[in-house]
């Protein structure tokens, strides 16, 4: 893959909004994408989950340990995540916090 800038279109009906305005919402949503469902997604594995029987729930509770995680001031979920499965001083730090 190169490193050339691409130019990128969007097609929309909504009129009358600039396009600085309209590329501070795309990248916004990114920016929700890759620094939440993204990291999600990898560490929790939530595309290749299998529950299909309120699958809710469990989504539920992979976003309060990511929420958990995150707040504690872990830069590494996948880590993190690991880290309190292991050292149960750790997940009650985590705990005792909140």
């Amino acid at each position: 893959m190169d490193d050339e800038p691409r130019d990128r279109f969007w097609v929309s009906s909504a009129a009358g909004f600039s396009a600085k305005l309209w590329n501070a919402w795309i990248r916004g949503h990114w920016r929700i994408e890759n620094g939440s469902h993204h990291v999600r997604d990898t560490t929790f594995a939530e595309d290749a989950s299998r529950i299909r029987k309120n699958p809710d729930i469990a989504a539920r509770l992979r976003s309060f340990a990511y929420n958990l995680l995150r707040a504690h001031g872990s830069e590494n979920i996948k880590n993190a995540r690991w880290r309190a499965a292991l050292d149960l001083d750790f997940l009650l730090d985590i705990i005792a916090k909140y």
